[in-house]
């Protein structure tokens, strides 16, 4: 039974080359995980972070330059986001460069990008209530930020509940 992939320098560019819809998808598994909302409560510093990008090869560039010249500018064009080049010689083409990582230099433009910027508010509210209330569950709180940010309309609430429980330890 023959394949029905086309050949490697037929397939799509999508399927090879990292595209800034794929840069953006990076970014959101940062957020997913919870790893930039948790940054704020532990202080760790989580940028500027690197974004690696795979792009095309030395065949590619030469038989597919229009593509590549379009590929990188999509890239350069994307807002909040630092490209980072490496120059290459080519033999036919000469020196140029092209895009080899992606930057987010800090949360703010990893928020703008993936537009959480309400939801990052939301839990700077709630991390500052907790800070105020509450410094016990800091911990929680970065080890679950997101479990926090689903329930940040309620958090004032919680906070006198752990409060209330916390001053009567058995209420009977």
């Amino acid at each position: 039974m023959q394949s029905t992939r086309p050949p490697a320098s037929k397939r799509s560019v999508a399927t090879t080359w990292t595209t800034p819809a794929q840069l953006r998808q990076k970014a959101k598994r940062l957020w997913d995980r919870g790893a930039m909302l948790a940054s704020l409560v532990t202080g760790e510093p989580l940028f500027p972070k690197r974004l690696p990008i795979r792009g095309p090869k030395s065949a590619d560039i030469a038989e597919r330059f229009d593509e590549v010249r379009n590929w990188a500018a999509a890239l350069r064009a994307m807002p909040r986001v630092r490209i980072e080049e490496r120059a290459f010689r080519h033999r036919l083409l000469g020196t140029n460069s092209l895009p080899c990582a992606a930057w987010l230099d800090g949360m703010e433009d990893a928020v703008a990008l993936l537009g959480k910027a309400s939801d990052q508010a939301r839990f700077e509210r709630t991390l500052e209530l907790t800070h105020r209330h509450q410094p016990v569950l800091l911990e929680w709180l970065g080890k679950r930020p997101l479990a926090a940010l689903e329930r940040a309309g309620d958090w004032e609430r919680l906070l006198a509940v752990v409060a209330w429980m916390r001053e009567h330890p058995q209420p009977g």
